[in-house]
């Protein structure tokens, strides 16, 4: 243009003209775009919210059914539920607890929950172990007891509390389940009433089969005794049989009166268990060399004294052992040894023998009061020695092959 006369002004003027019309056409693509991706974020913010919304109708129905069950199952319960906040008060109760302990939550809520045990030992116990679960070393325990209601109510219950984590491990609260088992106590109690009324009647059976025989002949003897006498004869013989028969029933009933005894605390002492079998094994030792019996003793160096009634322990392994050498008529071969058990603590007395063993019938009632294998035992020595045994919170065992041998273990804690 320039060149046809026009001014250099003017055509630097029409192409910076020119320049800025692309680049507003430029901006104006550009905005146009933005708008356009504007709208697109719109939109999808749009329906973000409408889905966050949907979401949130839902969690809130879900939550609010989630509550309704939550608040149904809770009040409804056949079962107690009771919320104990950290220090073990009642926070919250149902109304099934409110049943078991015969009162009001209005009257309870606040209360330490150990104060509803009837025996103090389990409340104690109960508090110790709410403090361990607070603490984070327990998630979940057990308990049982009586618990105290209204109008003197008492109501057996079997517990379980288990921890509600907070923040870093915080106990806010906990829930505990109580069921009521005092009617399933009840009934156990009478079973076991009923077993031992049952167990009394066949014990007074058998003692008067035992005892009459005896003094039938003690009868039988004096009769005797009474006609030599009348024909001028010596009786001492028939005094003597009948003697003999009525230290029979003495025995008897002495076994009797001792079945049952329970070691008393000022009759047991700690006693060392080997020691115990040292002394039956010196009482012992004629008949075992009389029965040509080897007898090998193995006693560990281990293990502890324990509390026990000496006598009875005493007792129990010379049963065990005369048993053994009264199974080896023809001799053979006699093991004792003690050991020491680590879960739980205790002290075992094995008594082993190469016997004639027992027939596996007969090991089922081996136990029992006046069954005896032997022709003339009475059957009380094992029915005894087992009691004595549990007695001290430990068992008697019995292993036994015919012909073979039979082996008893016997158990008692450390205590």
């Amino acid at each position: 243009m320039a060149g046809r006369g026009g001014r250099p002004e003017d055509e630097v003027l029409f192409l910076e003209i020119g320049r800025l019309n692309n680049e507003l056409a430029k901006n104006q693509r550009e905005l146009a775009r933005k708008n356009a991706e504007l709208e697109r974020l719109n939109s999808d913010v749009q329906r973000y919210a409408a889905t966050l919304e949907g979401q949130f109708v839902a969690r809130t129905a879900e939550l609010r059914t989630s509550e309704s069950r939550f608040k149904a199952i809770f009040e409804n319960a056949a079962i107690g539920i009771a919320i104990l906040d950290a220090e073990g008060r009642l926070a919250q109760m149902n109304p099934a607890l409110e049943t078991i302990l015969g009162r009001q939550a209005c009257d309870l809520l606040g209360t330490r929950f150990l104060a509803f045990f009837c025996e103090p030992s389990a409340g104690e116990s109960f508090a110790a172990r709410y403090e361990e679960l607070a603490a984070g070393n327990l998630e979940q325990f057990r308990a049982e007891g009586r618990c105290s209601g209204g109008s003197g109510r008492q109501t057996w219950v079997n517990i379980t509390v288990s921890a509600v984590r907070g923040d870093e491990g915080r106990l806010p609260f906990a829930v505990a389940l109580l069921e009521d088992v005092t009617e399933r106590k009840e009934a156990q109690a009478a079973l076991m009433q009923s077993e031992r009324l049952a167990l009394a009647g066949e014990l007074a059976a058998s003692l008067a089969h035992e005892v009459n025989n005896p003094l039938q002949g003690v009868i039988g003897f004096l009769a005797l005794g009474r006609e030599a006498l009348a024909e001028g004869e010596d009786i001492d013989e028939y005094l003597e049989l009948a003697l003999r028969e009525l230290r029979r029933v003495a025995e008897i009933v002495s076994r009797m009166r001792d079945l049952h005894r329970k070691p008393e605390p000022d009759q047991c002492v700690l006693s060392d268990v080997n020691a115990l079998v040292d002394r039956v094994l010196a009482l012992c030792r004629k008949r075992c060399q009389e029965s040509v019996v080897e007898v090998v003793w193995e006693a560990a160096p281990d293990i502890p004294e324990i509390l026990v009634m000496a006598d009875g322990v005493h007792q129990v392994i010379l049963n065990l052992v005369l048993n053994a050498l009264d199974a080896m008529p023809d001799g053979g071969t006699l093991r004792v040894s003690t050991g020491r058990t680590g879960e739980p603590d205790g002290v075992t007395v094995t008594v082993i023998d190469t016997g004639v063993g027992i027939p596996s019938e007969a090991i089922a009632r081996i136990f029992d009061p006046f069954h005896s294998t032997k022709s003339k035992g009475l059957g009380l020595g094992l029915f005894v020695s087992q009691n004595i045994v549990q007695q001290h919170g430990g068992s008697l065992e019995v292993e036994s092959r015919p012909g073979y041998g039979t082996t008893f273990r016997a158990w008692l804690p450390v205590r």
